[in-house]
């Protein structure tokens, strides 16, 4: 099964946002990953790949990047925002482009309106059918969470009100029926914004909401099959971390405290049943890979260099997973072919100054990725889309 990240926090204006570095996924063997260059500067890591292929993108897309990208068999789903001047504060205009040919040729689609992305929110659990979340009305006094899905890859979308929840960091499709969404509350509940977990069990069309006060927040959740999952969040009582584990489809969720040492996760992905890897930050500022194979009650970390940035992962093979982010201001890629093993990281520096802010691989092996490219600064780029 593929076992796509997601955690990235998205948070409205007054909420801190999490620091993400790089997330890497070990797939159960109990083999602590070696990160090669991990630590190392960004003229030590190998340039280049011809693996990847550049696509065009559709017309009239000058300053737009793109962050979310699902895939599902020959088709993806890829969403993200036009940003005047390279700058995408708060409320901005959204966007959606999807391809049928595995990443070759892109299109333009409709975004659904009124609505802001949250960026790690898109799910496609089949060729048409896709799902994303985030805010209806995002600039109103009183948003509301919302999910909205699309049978036709873009084309045409309906809105589904996710009551009771306040807003969406992220949102997954473990099966056509079986969906979640994680966000928190809107204040006023004690003045707190609690974290929520939110479940359907009809495809994203009715949702129920969990609150989980003892956490202050839940940050993002991975689901290994679509009744067993593993959110991450905040503890509202000295800010450490925590995991929740349900294995009846989010109907009931067990806690679990990280050790101290751990620090605060920022990414999660659970490719097994009690194996996941998390990237954190200690005390101290310094950013970690931590790794756990008996669900978190163990883990063991290790320091990452401060240079190289990686955003997203998915996993395409039981042996295979790839990672993309940032080298200073070049594309980066870490792949595993030997489970876990070893990631050596490379600069597609080919491509020209840029980010790559996701990656899905859906058929075998073969991946896409998108981001964002530039010449002088973010603002005189464009959409970057990589195909394999």
């Amino acid at each position: 099964m593929r076992s796509t990240a997601h955690g990235r926090r998205r948070r409205p204006a007054g909420r801190a946002a999490g620091v993400v570095a790089v997330a890497v996924v070990l797939l159960g063997t109990g083999v602590a990953p070696a990160i090669a260059g991990g630590a190392a500067a960004v003229a030590h890591l190998a340039p280049g790949s011809t693996r990847w292929v550049r696509a065009t993108p559709p017309s009239g897309l000058r300053g737009v990047l793109l962050r979310g990208l699902s895939c599902a068999a020959a088709s993806c789903l890829a969403i993200g925002e036009r940003c005047a001047g390279g700058s995408c504060n708060g409320a901005t205009p959204q966007l959606a482009v999807a391809t049928t040919t595995r990443g070759r040729t892109w299109a333009r689609v409709t975004a659904p309106p009124s609505f802001e992305f949250a960026y790690q929110a898109v799910s496609c659990v089949s060729a048409r059918r896709c799902l994303v979340g985030g805010t209806l009305d995002p600039t109103s006094k009183h948003p509301t969470a919302a999910v909205a899905i699309s049978a036709t890859l873009g084309r045409s979308w309906s809105t589904s009100l996710i009551t009771g929840l306040g807003t969406v960091i992220t949102a997954t499709c473990a099966s056509v029926a079986v969906c979640y969404a994680v966000g928190y509350s809107n204040p006023p509940v004690s003045q707190v914004a609690y974290g929520q977990i939110a479940t359907s069990r009809n495809g994203g069309a009715t949702w129920t909401v969990r609150t989980f006060p003892a956490t202050g927040d839940v940050d993002g959740l991975s689901c290994t099959t679509p009744s067993t999952c593993t959110a991450f969040g905040t503890s509202l009582a000295g800010g450490s971390s925590i995991l929740l584990h349900s294995t009846n489809a989010g109907a009931t969720w067990a806690l679990r405290a990280v050790p101290a040492t751990v620090g605060l996760l920022r990414w999660l992905s659970c490719p097994a049943a009690t194996s996941c890897v998390a990237t954190s930050t200690r005390a101290s500022g310094s950013n970690w890979i931590d790794t756990t194979h008996n669900g978190g009650a163990t883990w063991a970390g290790r320091p990452i260099g401060t240079t190289n940035v990686l955003y997203a992962a998915s996993c395409a093979s039981a042996a295979t997973c790839e990672f993309v982010g940032q080298g200073v201001a070049d594309p980066l890629t870490a792949t595993t072919v030997d489970r876990g093993a070893t990631w050596p990281l490379r600069l597609l520096n080919s491509f020209g100054h840029g980010r790559l802010w996701s990656i899905s691989c859906a058929a075998g092996s073969h991946c896409v990725a998108v981001g964002q490219t530039w010449t002088h600064a973010p603002a005189d780029g464009g959409p970057l889309l990589l195909t394999d």
